[in-house]
């Protein structure tokens, strides 16, 4: 009898450990395939900046080139939402620092820093922030290369 009494004492505590465990477990998984989504998703971003700047960067290029530009690097990637990513063009001085949003790349930014950002709601892309319902956070990317004149 005695022996009855501690394996089924174990499987109980087998159980208990499990229900006490199984939580944690399920939140290390899905915040691990959150990281990865996230992780992903700001690698990709920052493959699309770095198309638009390439293409921003040519003397005889318009902004109409760099947003092609963009939705091609963005339809080469899985699960991106082109309609969920936004774009900026933007001038810099010599620090670094935005001098103006630019409207028509022409003449004038030749010679220039051209910074492209790419932004990007994660709660498009994530998938357990949408099931848990999570409050949404952003994930902008950039890149600067120097017009050519």
């Amino acid at each position: 009898m005695k022996n009855q009494s501690s394996a089924s004492s174990r499987k109980g505590m087998a159980v208990i450990e499990t229900a006490v465990l199984l939580p944690f477990l399920v939140l290390l998984i899905l915040g691990t395939s959150e990281l990865g989504w996230y992780v992903y998703g700001a690698q990709t971003l920052h493959n699309v900046a770095r198309e638009g700047v390439r293409v921003a960067a040519r003397a005889d290029s318009t902004n109409a080139d760099v947003e092609a530009a963009i939705q091609v690097a963005l339809s080469n990637s899985v699960g991106v939402d082109s309609a969920a990513v936004s774009s900026r063009i933007s001038c810099l001085n010599s620090q670094g620092e935005e001098l103006y949003q630019v409207q028509n790349l022409s003449i004038n930014e030749n010679g220039k820093a051209i910074r492209v950002i790419v932004s990007m709601d994660i709660g498009d892309f994530a998938f357990a922030t949408n099931i848990l319902g999570l409050e949404s956070q952003s994930i902008s990317c950039y890149a600067v290369m120097q017009r050519q004149e």
